[in-house]
């Protein structure tokens, strides 16, 4: 991917995150502050060629970004941050202590027992 179309697949990933619907060819042209639509036109058929993106001609708002560009994107966000709040992490006499806020059942292994050798 070139630069320009690394700027410009930023705009229109940044545009559908803040409108919720993809920007028009007219929107990108002046979104990258360019003269002409072909501009534009020619960076989106360059990214959906390299699978970045895809098309859907004849409308106007029918650009989509496939789940490995925005979607995984959103969910790896929405699991990090689920992650974080349900996870306590601190340490007591140098061993992890771990409390899970959870409504689901958990397995505890004590970690003495687990990392004691085991006679062999």
């Amino acid at each position: 991917m070139t630069d320009t179309q690394q700027r410009t697949f930023d705009f229109i990933r940044g545009f559908i995150r803040e409108n919720g619907l993809s920007p028009t060819i007219v929107e990108i042209t002046e979104g990258m502050g360019w003269k002409s639509p072909n501009s534009a036109v020619n960076h989106i058929n360059a990214l959906e060629r390299k699978g970045y993106l895809k098309i859907k001609r004849a409308t106007g708002r029918g650009i989509t970004l496939p789940a490995t560009s925005y979607e995984h994107e959103s969910l790896a966000r929405d699991a990090a941050t689920r992650i974080h709040e349900m996870l306590h992490i601190a340490f007591r006499d140098g061993w992890p202590e771990v409390r899970i806020k959870a409504a689901i059942q958990v397995e505890v292994i004590n970690a003495l027992q687990w990392a004691a050798p085991t006679g062999r």
